[in-house]
């Protein structure tokens, strides 16, 4: 008997285990640290929104709380001076440190994310806090790394275990924290990736739920069955999302370098959005914040198209006079808002025409959601999934897919970047066509009877600057030697120079759909 479990332990691939319980230490603490956040987050909109009512009645309030707001306004713009890298959503500089082009200090930005991020969006400012909970998550992940210790490759998992961790703790969707990190920032799979990263938005998502429950943040009731026939109104809201999408992305872009302009230190651009977001909170309150009251407006069937369309002006108006003055916040939750706002009036000009029924405007408002942010992150399947898992349910998979490859394939024909892509590039001063020495990967399964197919590695004329780098085989992985034979259905992992890319996948292709054997 001792001799079988000795076989049975010896045959364990413990490196495999090792990824999960590392996956669960990064989760439990990730979903400690974000239920904190969320905490925070609770009690000061819970004071902002009540605070904005008081004044209402006792207007003589106003001053003090202007004073009170420069006082918040300077503590964040401090916050930011001492650790630049807190600026914005932070999901670009996660990817800038994945990439080797941004070195972050983990302990600094954690902090000051953390308490920088509670009094930005706490404030009331049209701020997400899902790009915040994914750096903080990943600033979690990097210190533990560097406790345990290990090589990049490692910290790298590590700190995408993190940040996935952060996205499925504050919204309670822990598919989608592993979707985001692998469509959107690692772009590719891997064993190792995959098992920490879910055994941490598992783990987090677990704890965040003991605190807050099980449903997510913004949870829909069940949507009526989406007719077939009515996938043709989808194209064309997927069609009106890209282009809405590109604007949006361009802007944000523009408009820091708009108000660089302005006769006042570009540090103290902060004041401006505290100061902005007064007026909005005593008349207005339902556009401040991330805009999850103004996600359920949208499917509520009680505004016409013309308001529909004045809020989501005026929300598109805010998101960027909050979001392009640098403060630690992110663009997440305001682009499901104003993706809702745009699916609700597309569904009410439907409606008032007579061409859907009305029970269809929330599927509208949660499809438009998906379209709007397949626009902005260029991550379809995560946009997708995160819908489903908002929704609690798998049978609106057909039409959101619909809306997100129309949007995906649109903006593809307009040139339209992830956000998160453009803003990595403009803070590390690049453009795309730049990019010289980066590191790019894709993997190739070997086809049976080709060129590839038992062929020694050492043997291949591999471009300069490119290599094969692992080959999983039978469910196992394993570096190749200069005598490694590929078999079929190898799935080679092939990095290359960037500048080197399209003639090292044009080389692999070749072999591969050329039967001519060796």
């Amino acid at each position: 008997m001792s001799i079988r479990r000795g076989v049975i332990v010896s045959k364990l691939n413990w490196s495999k285990i090792q990824f999960v319980w590392r996956g669960v230490l990064v989760g439990s603490i990730v979903g400690f640290v974000i239920s904190l956040f969320r905490l925070g987050l609770h009690y000061a909109l819970t004071f902002v929104f009540w605070a904005y009512e008081y004044m209402n009645e006792h207007p003589w309030w106003i001053i003090p709380w202007v004073l009170l707001s420069l006082v918040v306004a300077g503590i964040v713009i401090k916050l930011v001076q001492d650790e630049p890298d807190i600026k914005g959503s932070g999901v670009h500089d996660v990817e800038g440190h994945l990439e080797g082009v941004i070195q972050l200090d983990w302990f600094s930005v954690l902090w000051r994310k953390f308490f920088g991020g509670i009094l930005a969006i706490g404030s009331g400012l049209a701020l997400g806090r899902q790009g915040p909970a994914i750096q903080i998550g990943g600033m979690v992940g990097l210190g533990l790394h560097q406790a345990i210790g290990g090589n990049r490759s490692q910290e790298n998992i590590m700190l995408s275990a993190g940040a996935g961790a952060g996205l499925a703790a504050i919204f309670n969707t822990p598919v989608s924290g592993i979707m985001f990190m692998i469509e959107e920032v690692h772009h590719k799979l891997s064993t190792s990736l995959i098992l920490t990263t879910f055994s941490a938005t598992v783990t987090a998502n677990y704890i965040t739920s003991y605190f807050f429950g099980i449903n997510p943040v913004l949870y829909f009731d069940v949507l009526e069955f989406f007719p077939m026939h009515y996938y043709g109104y989808l194209i064309g809201m997927g069609i009106i999302l890209a282009i809405v999408g590109k604007i949006h992305k361009e802007l944000a872009m523009m408009i820091p370098n708009w108000l660089q302009k302005l006769p006042i230190p570009s540090y103290a651009l902060p004041v401006l959005s505290y100061l902005m977001i007064i007026p909005v909170g005593l008349f207005l309150p339902m556009l401040l914040a991330g805009g999850s009251n103004l996600i359920i407006s949208a499917g509520s069937g009680d505004f016409s198209v013309r308001i529909l369309l004045a809020l989501a002006l005026a929300r598109f108006v805010l998101m960027h006079a909050s979001y392009d003055t640098g403060v630690p916040g992110g663009g997440f939750t305001p682009v499901l808002a104003l993706g809702a706002l745009l699916g609700g009036a597309f569904g009410t000009v439907l409606i008032n025409q007579g061409y859907v029924d009305e029970v269809f405007l929330r599927s509208f408002v949660v499809y438009a959601m998906g379209g709007f942010l397949t626009s902005f992150t260029r991550a379809s399947l995560t946009a997708v999934f995160l819908m489903m898992e908002l929704t609690g349910s798998v049978t609106h998979l057909m039409p959101l897919a619909v809306v997100g490859l129309t949007t995906y394939t649109v903006s593809e024909m307009l040139n339209s970047e992830s956000f998160y892509r453009m803003a990595l590039l403009k803070k590390i001063n690049q453009i795309p066509s730049a990019l010289v020495g980066a590191i790019e990967s894709f993997e190739v399964v070997v086809n049976r009877n080709s060129a590839l197919d038992q062929q020694a590695t050492d043997e291949l004329d591999m471009p300069t600057g490119s290599q094969i780098v692992k080959i999983s085989r039978h469910m196992k992985e394993f570096i190749p030697r200069t005598s490694t034979i590929l078999q079929a259905n190898d799935i080679l992992y092939i990095q290359a120079d960037s500048e080197m890319l399209h003639q090292t996948r044009a080389y692999i292709e070749h072999l591969n759909t050329h039967n001519v054997k060796k």
